[in-house]
């Protein structure tokens, strides 16, 4: 028997501000045709992962057993704000909601999770006839509102032929 658990966590944040002053030779009012952009990302991302095993020999019959769980979520968003024409050029009295014009501002925001059940149960007799079939449980927010969770079964049949005595005369 054996279990495993594992997990981790990643968190990213990304922010640039730029501001270029201008003087309007024209007018010379300053900060008149200066621009400005603020872009804020932050992401959060985490898996959490468990797993169980389990393996039983009796005579000529090998067992064996695996059940795990898994998380995952991912979170992102973002901020973006581009404006222009400020009543000054000084940095210390800069905010955007001194500007006259709004150039571009935008917000964006994406999740997604999955959650995971599966299991997979091995049988050898003789180590020569292989059974296995496994079942895999999944609920993700990418299969669409209606459909959240899949069940994925799968299964196969194994002979190794040249264990068998027939074979041994000929290689």
């Amino acid at each position: 028997s054996d279990a495993k658990l594992s997990g981790s966590w990643t968190n990213e944040t990304y922010a640039r501000k730029n501001y270029t002053p201008t003087l309007n030779l024209v007018s010379n009012v300053e900060g008149s045709v200066s621009t400005a952009y603020k872009d804020t990302q932050r992401s959060d991302t985490y898996l959490f992962e468990g797993l169980l095993t389990y393996a039983k020999t009796i005579g000529s019959h090998d067992f064996s057993v695996m059940g795990g769980y898994s998380a995952e979520s991912y979170k992102f968003d973002r901020q973006y704000n581009a404006n222009k024409g400020f009543p000054n050029d000084l940095l210390e009295t800069f905010t955007f909601a001194g500007s006259t014009s709004v150039t571009n501002s935008y917000i964006s925001e994406k999740e997604r999770t999955m959650l995971s059940y599966f299991g997979r149960m091995n049988y050898s007799f003789q180590n020569k006839y292989l059974v296995s079939g496994s079942l895999r449980r999944d609920g993700s927010s990418r299969f669409g509102w209606d459909n959240l969770w899949g069940t994925f079964p799968s299964y196969s049949l194994g002979w190794r032929i040249k264990e068998e005595a027939f074979m041994s005369a000929l290689t």
